[in-house]
């Protein structure tokens, strides 16, 4: 039996958290380059979670990672490294932070592509 209550799905005793966001992401290099971003996270256990982003950068796109986090305080902080392909970039190593409604984050990549990203729960 799945109960779906306030963002939480319970299977027995187990709980998995799901938190939706919203917001944008910017090049370091070039502040006119961005643009919107949305990510579905799923806590998992203590430290994995799975994400799903989503936005445009010349198309759309949508990729679903796993994240490994830490509990620091009020906040989960993130970081890792995905191979998102050589068309968009090959390697990112990016690190992050969950805290009450907010998810930001910065990225890089071994060719030089940087930047950050800043989303609100919804």
């Amino acid at each position: 039996m799945h109960v779906i209550v306030a963002g939480f799905i319970l299977t027995g005793c187990q709980s998995i958290e799901i938190s939706r966001w919203s917001g944008s992401w910017v090049d370091e290099r070039s502040s006119d380059h961005g643009g919107d971003l949305r990510c579905v996270s799923r806590r998992l256990d203590e430290t994995n979670w799975q994400a799903t982003f989503s936005g445009f950068c010349g198309r759309e796109f949508g990729y679903d990672i796993e994240m490994h986090g830490r509990q620091d305080g009020s906040a989960v902080k993130f970081d890792g490294e995905v191979d998102l392909g050589e068309e968009d970039g090959g390697v990112y190593t990016w690190t992050g932070v969950m805290q009450g409604n907010h998810f930001n984050g910065e990225y890089a990549t071994r060719t030089g592509k940087a930047g950050s990203f800043v989303m609100v729960r919804y």
